[in-house]
This record gives C-alpha cells, sequence and structure tokens, in this order.
C-alpha cells in the first residue's frame, strides 16, 4: 500500500509541475518581452502549405493576367508607332514608375525623323506569382520585330518583369518593369 501512495503523489507532484511550468514560462517570457514557451512550440504563424498556396495564382486569375498581358504588349506597340501615350495609358498605374517611362519612351522614340516601328511577334508568360492578393510579378519571353521606313532591321529578343497592381476599380495596371536578358528564375 505504501507504493501506491507514493505512486499517486507522484502523479499528482508530475501533473502540477506539467501545469506549472509552461504558466512559470509564460510570466517570465511576459516580463522579458519576449515569445512564452507555448508560442515558440506553437507558432501562430501560417505554416508553410498556407503561405505557398497565398503565392498560388487560380486559373481564373492566372487567364485574366494572360489577356490582360497580351492586350498590354499590343497597346504599347500600337502606342509608340502611333507616337500616342493615351492608347496605352489605361494599362498603366499612374502611381508606378512604368507610367512616367512608358510616356518618355513614347515621346522620344516615336517621330518623324526616325520612323522606327516594332510589331510584337511573340509574348510568353513564363511565370505568374501573387505577392499579396493586389500585386502580381509576371515573368514574360517576348520578341519583337523592329522595321525602319518600313523594312526589317532586326529582332529584339528579352526577358521582362512586370509587377502588376490591382487597382481600386479592381482593374489590373503594370506599376513597374524590368528588362532581362536571362530568364529571371
Amino acid at each position: 500500500m505504501n507504493s501506491e501512495k507514493k505512486a499517486g503523489r507522484t502523479k499528482v507532484l508530475a501533473s502540477r509541475i506539467v501545469i506549472f511550468i509552461p504558466i512559470v514560462a509564460s510570466l517570465v517570457a511576459i516580463l522579458k518581452d519576449g515569445p512564452s514557451v507555448l508560442e515558440t512550440y506553437f507558432d501562430k504563424n501560417p505554416s508553410k502549405e498556407t503561405a505557398q498556396q497565398q503565392s498560388e495564382v487560380t486559373e481564373e486569375t492566372r487567364t485574366k493576367i494572360d489577356k490582360f498581358m497580351m492586350e498590354y504588349n499590343l497597346a504599347s506597340v500600337s502606342a509608340l508607332n502611333h507616337g500616342k501615350f493615351a492608347e496605352v495609358e489605361d494599362y498603366l498605374d499612374p502611381k508606378g514608375e512604368m507610367y512616367d517611362e512608358q510616356l518618355s519612351y513614347i515621346m522620344e522614340n516615336s517621330n518623324s525623323i526616325t520612323p522606327i516601328t516594332q510589331k510584337n511577334t511573340k509574348t510568353v508568360i513564363e511565370n505568374t506569382e501573387e505577392v499579396s492578393s493586389n500585386r502580381y510579378i509576371v515573368s514574360t519571353y517576348e520578341e519583337y520585330d523592329i522595321y525602319k521606313e518600313g523594312h526589317k532591321k532586326t529582332t529584339d529578343q528579352y526577358y521582362h518583369q512586370y509587377i502588376l497592381v490591382v487597382d481600386e476599380s479592381n482593374k489590373l495596371k503594370v506599376n513597374k518593369h524590368f528588362f532581362r536578358k536571362d530568364q529571371p528564375y
């Protein structure tokens, strides 16, 4: 019977210790302004799986982005060829770097002295990544035939990265753009 009493006391003592340790650890952490033992072992941040799901782009969103990029590239080339920024303006985020860059590029490269035109012959969406619910990074491979006075001179081939944002009216807009000779990923 004596050993049964000792075993019972041991169980009670063990259960009190199990309850007492996290409480003390939490109090110490509060006093030190650091994470408690419970926070250390039971992370409140989303798991890697949840974070990965957040960065995946749905098929519907991918289709919208692909369509937007094709339309944007056509409008961009048309604006350059006609010297009319208004043809591409609606595709650009007025708060983004690309707005002023594209305006300057069109003004500098579309004049009657050097009648250079472009034709977008290929745009391949290589990768689309959701950075947040209203921001995407789109990587493309693009080819442009360059014409001078109606004669093809060369073909430019580049990898591009675009930062797209969703504006207040729920429309995609190009915010930023990067040229790359190599694949960005």
